[in-house]
């Protein structure tokens, strides 16, 4: 009986070795650590036109057990802008195991600009005219197009269109990078009973592009009540090249070309036939 405690004995420490060699050998065999990613720059410059797939540029990854994973490159995510124009992507490889590694490096993109607003209408109105600033305005951005429809409007002073006065808002808008732009301009109300024509101009925004602006460039044509008369060099709807001088119209601009920054353009009209008129009109410049 002794002899037959003994063998069992034996038996049993020798099956509990093997059982824990085997597990260490288990153990060791297993791949428990996920691919390693390699970037061949720690920075990367692209365009905005360029596609989501030039990210992956220089990028690959090597796992220990099923060697080289690139195929399995994944962008996981980009960040916000920072610096004006760079953002953070993340990348993110796995094995056939589902081990996930993941690694950064900085976007800067050459060509980036913020969003631009446009204003296809005047910010001057007669009183108890509709004021319609929410329909005049449109914004769009390099990299999500239009995105007129995200435009916001602030303001401290809710707009009377019965009140005369100067109204002070900002036009706010932010792309899917979380860059955002504003625009403060001046909203008027004016008297309607002055004998006042109307400035059509074919832009009442521009941007400063580092080359003088020639602001008469933009005088499309005067109006007044449903008579509509254009200036020289400017085709009516109807085909007619227009009359009016140019040079009627007093441009007085406040724009500091060196200082960036949102600035007034004013337009001044003036008509001394056997009615006098005027009119006023104002064009917005932005200085980046």
């Amino acid at each position: 009986m002794k002899k037959f405690r003994r063998i069992w004995f034996v038996l049993v420490t020798a099956a509990t070795l093997c059982f824990g060699g085997y597990q260490v050998f288990k153990y060791i065999k297993e791949d428990s650590s996920g691919p390693v990613i390699s970037c061949s720059q720690e920075t990367i410059q692209v365009s905005i036109e360029d596609e989501e797939s030039v990210l992956l540029k220089g990028v690959t990854a090597k796992d220990k057990k099923d060697g080289d994973v690139t195929d399995s490159i994944l962008i996981e995510k980009l960040s916000g802008l920072y610096d004006g124009n760079k953002r953070t992507v993340t990348y993110a490889a796995f094995d056939s195991d589902n081990h996930i590694s993941k690694t950064e490096r900085e976007v800067i993109y050459e060509d980036y600009t913020s969003p631009r607003f446009g204003l296809s209408g005047s910010l001057r109105f007669r009183a108890g005219e509709n004021v319609n600033i929410d329909q005049i305005v449109s914004a769009q951005d390099c990299i999500d197009g239009n995105i007129s429809n995200k435009v916001k409007i602030v303001m401290d002073t809710t707009i009377n269109n019965r009140v005369t006065g100067i109204y002070d808002i900002v036009y706010e808008v932010t792309n899917s990078a979380g860059d955002n732009a504003k625009l403060p301009v001046q909203v008027e109300i004016y008297d309607n009973n002055r004998n006042e024509v109307d400035i059509n101009l074919s832009q009442y925004l521009v941007y400063y592009e580092g080359e003088a602006i020639n602001y008469k460039s933009y005088l499309k044509s005067i109006k007044s009540g449903t008579i509509e008369s254009y200036f020289e060099g400017v085709e009516s709807a109807d085909g007619q090249n227009g009359t009016i001088s140019k040079n009627s119209v007093t441009v007085q601009s406040q724009v500091n070309e060196n200082e960036p920054g949102v600035y007034p353009v004013y337009f001044y009209y003036e008509n001394y036939g056997t009615i006098y008129t005027q009119g006023t009109e104002v064009m917005y410049v932005v200085v980046q």
